[in-house]
C-alpha cells in the first residue's frame, strides 16, 4: 500500500454554494458542532499512516475554513506522510498571509476548483459572487509563496465540465496554467440522490464529454500543462492516451461520516458499469458510468433486461420502478417499448426528484396509457451511522406535485407507497399530522389507495426490528389505519417479493397482515438492473420492498 494517496473529508461546511453540488442539501441539517472534530481527523490520519499510506489529502467542504487545518497539516507532516495536499475552493487563500501559513505547516500541494476563465462563468456555477476574484487572488498567492520553498510543491486545479462552461474549457486551464498549476483535473457532473433533480441541466453524455476533452487536446496548453480526466473511461479518448494522465483508482477516501479503519474497504460506486470490450482492456478502471450514456441506450437496456422475461408482457399487470434517471425522451422510449409488448395495465412507481419534471412525467404517461402513478413517499432521516446529518425527503415535493394529476384530467390515477416502519423509527422524521396531510393531498388529487411495506430492514446501517419496536407498532398502527380509512384511502399491506431465510425477519409484516388486507407485485415487478435496493442511494424510486437476493 506504500506510495498511495489517502484522502480525509474534513466536513461538509462550505462558503461556495455550487450549483451542481449535492452537499448544499444536507448541509447544516445536523446538530450544533456537527462537523468532525480535530481528534477524530487525527485518528483517521493515523490509522491511515499506520496501513503504510504516504500521500494525504484534506477535502471538504471546504478544509480551508476549518480553524485547525493548519495544525492538521503539521501532525500528518509529523507522523510521516511525505506529501500533504487539499482540495479547496481556494478562496481563503486570497487572504494575505494564509497560503504562508499552510506552506509553513507542512503543505506539498494545493488542488483548486475553477469553473471558468471569468467571473460570469465562474461564479454563476459557484453561487457566490467575487468567488472568480477570490479564486484567481488565492492560486496567484499560493504560486507566489510556493516559489520561495525548497520542497517540490503542486498547484493543480479541478473544472467540473457542464453544458454551462464547456466552450470555455481551454480558456479556463490557460488562465489556470498563467496561474502556477502545472496539472489540470476534468472531470463531469457526478449524480446522487441529493442533486438527481439538477440531473437535466448538468449531464452530459460521454460522448460529449470526450469530444470536449479531444477539443481541449487539439493543440497543446501554452504552460505545458497535463490533463486528467476523472470518472470518465479512458478507452473514451484512446488515441489521447499518451497525452492525458489517467486516473489511479487505488485511491483511498475516509468520507467526513466515516470511524477509522474503513481503508480496505471499495468506495468505487456501483454506478460504474462495464460493457463487453472492457473485457481484457489494458486500463484499470470501474468502467463507464450510467447517468453519462444517452437517454436513448438507458432505455434500451432497461427494456433488454425486461425483455427476458418468463412468458413475456402480452396481457399481464405491470409494475416498473428505478427510471429516474430518464428524461422525458427516454421515458418516451422506454413506455412506448412497454406498451408495444402489448402489456395489459402499467403502473409506474415515482419519488418526485429525477431527471424529468412531474410535466413531462405527466405528458409521456398520458401519451402512452400509464394506468397508475405510484408515489414513493421517502420522509428525512438521520443518516447513519454518523448522526450527524439530516438527509433530505421528497413529501414536501411530492405533495406540491400532486395538483397536476388533478390537472391532467385524463392522466393515471394516482396512489402512494410509504414503509410502515419510518413512521415508527426516530431516524425518520415523520409525524402523524404531515402523513395524513400528504393522504389528503393524493385524496384531492384522486388517490384512494395506500400501499404499505414493512421491510424487516431499511439499510445495510439500520438495527433489524426488535420486540420493542414490533409492540411499538402493535400498539400504534390499528388507530392510524383508522384514521386513514377516514380520510378515504385504502391501505393495503404489500408484501416483500422475496422470503426472507430468518424467519424473525418477517414478524413486523406477518402481524401487519393480520389488520390490513394484503397484495404481492412479486409477478407484476419488472426487474432490471436498477431495480434493487442496490441503488437505493440514487433512485428516489427503488422497490424497498424487494429483498435482496442472497
Amino acid at each position: 500500500m506504500a506510495g498511495q494517496l489517502v484522502t480525509i473529508e474534513t466536513g461538509l461546511a462550505c462558503n461556495n454554494c455550487c450549483s451542481y453540488c449535492p452537499q448544499p442539501f444536507v448541509r447544516g441539517t445536523g446538530p450544533a458542532g456537527s462537523e468532525p472534530s480535530t481528534e477524530e481527523l487525527v485518528r483517521k490520519l493515523e490509522s491511515a499512516r499506520r496501513e503504510g499510506i504516504t500521500e494525504a489529502a484534506f477535502s471538504g467542504g471546504e478544509p480551508t475554513i476549518r480553524k485547525d487545518l493548519q495544525s492538521l497539516i503539521a501532525h500528518a507532516r509529523s507522523i510521516g506522510f511525505g506529501r500533504v495536499s487539499i482540495t479547496t475552493n481556494g478562496r481563503m487563500l486570497s487572504y494575505p498571509g494564509y497560503a504562508r501559513k499552510l506552506l509553513d505547516a507542512g503543505l506539498t500541494g494545493v488542488s483548486v476548483s475553477l469553473h471558468g476563465p471569468n467571473a460570469a462563468v465562474h461564479d454563476a456555477l459557484t453561487g457566490v459572487p467575487g468567488s472568480f476574484r477570490q479564486t484567481v487572488s488565492g492560486l496567484d498567492n499560493m504560486r507566489l509563496a510556493a516559489g520561495d520553498t525548497l520542497e517540490r510543491f503542486e498547484i493543480q486545479t479541478v473544472t467540473i465540465i457542464v453544458p454551462e462552461n464547456v466552450a470555455f474549457l481551454r480558456d479556463t486551464l490557460v488562465l489556470a496554467g498563467s496561474l502556477g498549476a502545472g496539472l489540470h483535473i476534468v472531470q463531469p457532473f457526478i449524480v446522487s440522490r441529493e442533486n438527481l433533480h439538477l440531473a437535466d441541466r448538468f449531464l452530459m453524455t460521454h460522448d460529449e464529454l470526450a469530444a470536449a476533452i479531444r477539443t481541449l487536446m487539439t493543440l497543446p496548453l501554452p504552460h505545458g500543462g497535463r490533463i486528467k480526466p476523472y470518472n470518465l473511461a479512458p478507452c473514451l479518448f484512446q488515441e489521447l492516451s499518451a497525452r492525458l494522465e489517467m486516473q489511479d483508482y487505488r485511491l483511498k477516501t475516509i468520507r467526513e461520516f466515516e470511524d477509522t479503519g474503513c481503508l480496505g474497504k471499495n468506495h468505487v460506486s456501483r454506478q460504474f458499469f462495464r460493457i463487453p470490450s472492457c473485457k481484457g482492456c489494458e486500463w484499470r478502471c470501474p468502467g463507464l458510468r450510467m447517468e453519462h450514456l444517452p437517454q436513448d441506450d438507458l432505455a434500451r437496456m432497461i427494456l433488454e433486461d425486461v425483455s427476458g422475461r418468463d412468458g413475456g408482457l402480452e396481457g399481464q399487470d405491470i409494475t416498473i420502478s428505478s427510471t429516474d434517471l430518464l428524461g422525458r425522451s427516454g421515458l418516451d422510449l422506454l413506455l412506448k417499448g412497454l406498451r408495444s409488448s402489448g402489456v395489459r395495465r402499467l403502473r409506474l412507481l415515482w419519488g418526485g426528484f429525477a431527471r424529468a419534471t412531474i410535466n413531462d412525467l405527466m405528458e409521456s404517461c398520458i401519451a402512452y396509457g400509464v394506468d397508475e402513478v405510484c408515489l414513493v413517499a421517502i420522509p428525512p432521516a438521520i443518516r447513519l451511522p454518523d448522526r450527524r446529518v439530516i438527509l433530505p425527503g421528497n413529501l414536501d415535493l411530492l405533495a406540491r406535485q400532486l395538483p397536476v394529476f388533478v390537472d391532467a384530467g385524463r392522466g393515471p390515477s394516482v396512489s402512494l407507497f410509504l414503509v410502515v416502519n419510518m413512521l415508527f423509527d426516530p431516524c425518520w422524521k415523520i409525524d402523524e399530522g404531515s402523513f395524513l396531510g400528504l393522504l389528503g393531498s393524493v385524496f384531492d388529487a384522486g388517490g384512494r389507495s395506500l400501499f404499505l411495506s414493512s421491510p424487516a430492514k431499511l439499510g445495510p446501517d439500520y438495527p433489524e426490528t426488535d420486540d420493542d419496536f414490533l409492540e411499538q407498532v402493535k400498539s400504534a398502527l390499528p388507530s392510524l389505519v383508522q384514521r386513514i380509512r377516514a380520510a378515504g384511502i385504502n391501505p393495503v399491506l404489500l408484501r416483500c417479493a422475496k422470503e426472507s431465510a430468518h424467519p424473525t425477519d418477517s414478524r413486523l409484516e406477518e402481524w401487519i397482515a393480520t389488520i390490513l388486507p394484503v397484495v404481492r407485485w412479486d409477478e407484476e415487478f419488472l426487474q432490471h438492473r436498477y431495480a434493487s435496493s442496490d441503488f437505493g442511494w440514487l433512485m428516489w424510486s427503488y422497490p424497498i420492498w424487494v429483498r435482496d437476493r442472497p
